[in-house]
């Protein structure tokens, strides 16, 4: 039967991998290895996979893959550094000829931000490169445990609530400070002793210790400026509005005078800032209840103007603020100027509004406490260097809710140029996202993750990553003869050196077939070609009877 000639050296750049190809209902495949059969001798830390981020005190498992070019059962010792200190290492025996071993490392960081782990493999005798021996990862480490003060002026609905609906969150501690016949259930010294990511004030100051905090109010600031504490304001039934006020001009804000009676439940909405604010973050229950949010009291109107205003209540043409955001240098701040936040929990636990409540305090409470470090996804490479025409992979992790899943784009940049567009993919098991693209040029090469979501789309991470100039012993130029004989004898077809290749046609089947034709031409479809013809041959007649040779 028929068959096929390939001739190759066995490497393979893209494709699957041969061993998971089934070749039975294959012809016979016929293969002449072309390369040198000895291999350059290189050892090289091929990916890292760990997670971009993390959370403090969590386990990460680092898998390193390592490869060898020579025999196998090369003896490799690999380690694991950060900054500089010894983390652990393990001793393998290599699979050898290119094949990929899998050795794994366990994390678990005790300190936050990004930390910077390095994995290197011991150099070989007569190893032709070094450079790729060692890998650098970077891992994003966030807090576990944030620290929340509650002080309430006047115990009301609201207390309760915050504290099942909020605090009840294994990653939150929270001290609270009860106003109680001129004193508080928990000693104030602890309040101005701790540093909080978030003080939060419900129905506080009252008229019975207003005095107090008027006095408390400097050395207040300045405690929230030289420890960076965010302030939540929630305004109840009790509160003394002057001193209330006070404590708005710390974030910039003040009363607006309304021309209207407030003192009544409202309808309210979402502003269009919500998105600009949380991108990607509760655009469903915006979109799904937007109309339906039940009306709440209004009791209190707040001047917007250094404001972020998330959402406000509508009446008639006036919109009067609910919800407001602040920043003042490194001070985050937000006011909830409604007393009835726990009447918007009870009003909506029903099937429609089942998540409302989480899909609208959790983002503005992630960002009072700065939980996910400024940002809604982590992305980087799986190492830190790469050959030129190796395969980049970016590996990113959402920190939003995995309920909101997104496909993206991954555009190349080279001196600012843009160079190529991949598409990023989300794998729903493994909750990560990952795009690949070819290193086609040597230099410094950029990338920005664009996330996309419906009719929108954002920049979410930028990065780069470094390309070595091409090197003969990473172009893999050797001869990969044991996947070409393993090829050949599946398909019952036969393998050969570049040397022997002459052998091949001892086995190849010749057969000739002879065919004849027939052709017809139209001469009225040709009269051009014959004028010319007779054109050719009446000036080769002339030429030669001018020259006497008729």
């Amino acid at each position: 039967s028929a068959g096929s000639l390939i001739i190759t050296d066995g490497q393979a750049n893209i494709g699957k991998e041969l061993n998971i190809v089934d070749f039975s209902h294959y012809n016979p495949i016929h293969i002449i290895g072309v390369g040198d059969t000895v291999p350059f001798l290189d050892v090289a830390i091929k990916s890292i996979d760990a997670p971009p981020v993390i959370i403090k005190g969590e386990n990460a498992e680092l898998i390193v893959s390592v490869t060898y070019s020579g025999e196998p059962n090369k003896k490799l010792s690999i380690m694991l550094y950060s900054q500089n200190k010894l983390m652990g290492s393990k001793v393998i025996s290599s699979s050898g000829n290119n094949s990929i071993d899998k050795v794994r490392f366990m994390i678990n960081p005790d300190q936050t931000g990004e930390m910077t782990y390095r994995v290197q493999v011991n150099a070989i005798a007569d190893e032709i490169n070094i450079q790729n021996n060692k890998q650098i990862v970077s891992i994003q480490v966030l807090k576990n445990i944030y620290q929340i003060a509650l002080v309430t002026g006047a115990p009301n609905f609201n207390t309760q609530f915050l504290k099942k609906n909020i605090f009840e969150n294994s990653k939150i501690k929270f001290d609270h400070f009860i106003f109680r016949n001129n004193s508080y259930s928990t000693p104030l010294k602890r309040f101005w002793d701790t540093k909080y990511d978030l003080i939060i004030f419900d129905n506080h100051p009252i008229k019975e210790n207003s005095e107090e905090w008027n006095s408390y109010l400097r050395v207040f600031a300045k405690k929230i400026l030289s420890q960076k504490t965010s302030l939540a304001l929630i305004a109840g039934y009790d509160i003394h509005k002057d001193s209330f006020e006070a404590y708005l001009k710390l974030m910039g804000l003040s009363y607006k005078k309304s021309i209207i009676k407030l003192e009544s439940e409202l309808p309210w909405a979402i502003t269009e800032n919500w998105d600009r604010t949380f991108p990607f973050t509760g655009s469903n229950f915006i979109n799904e209840f937007q109309k339906d949010f039940p009306p709440i009291y209004s009791g209190i109107n707040i001047d917007e103007n250094n404001a972020n205003v998330l959402a406000d209540f509508s009446i008639s043409e006036m919109k009067v603020p609910l919800l407001l955001l602040s920043e003042k240098g490194p001070l985050r701040f937000a006011v909830w100027t409604s007393p009835d936040l726990n009447k918007l929990h009870f009003k909506t636990q029903n099937e429609n509004y089942i998540n409302l409540f989480g899909d609208l305090f959790n983002p503005i409470m992630t960002w009072l406490m700065r939980t996910n470090n400024e940002k809604s996804f982590y992305f980087r490479s799986v190492k830190n260097t790469y050959q030129q025409g190796e395969q980049i992979s970016i590996i990113g992790k959402p920190i939003i809710d995995s309920r909101y899943r997104k496909e993206g784009l991954i555009h190349i940049y080279s001196n600012d140029s843009l160079i190529n567009t991949k598409q990023l993919f989300y794998d729903s098991n493994k909750k990560s996202y990952e795009g690949k693209f070819w290193a086609s040029k040597a230099g410094k090469l950029d990338y920005k993750v664009e996330i996309l979501d419906e009719e929108k789309s954002r920049i979410v991470s930028e990065g780069e990553v470094h390309v070595q100039e091409s090197q003969i012993e990473l172009n893999k130029v050797f001869l990969n003869e044991i996947p070409l004989k393993k090829l050949a004898n599946a398909t019952n077809g036969s393998f050969y050196y570049w040397d022997s290749r002459e052998e091949l046609s001892n086995i190849i089947s010749k057969r000739f077939d002879r065919s004849f034709g027939i052709k017809r031409i139209a001469m009225k479809k040709t009269i051009g070609v014959i004028i010319f013809l007779l054109a050719l041959l009446s000036l080769d007649w002339l030429l030669r009877r001018r020259l006497g040779l008729l």
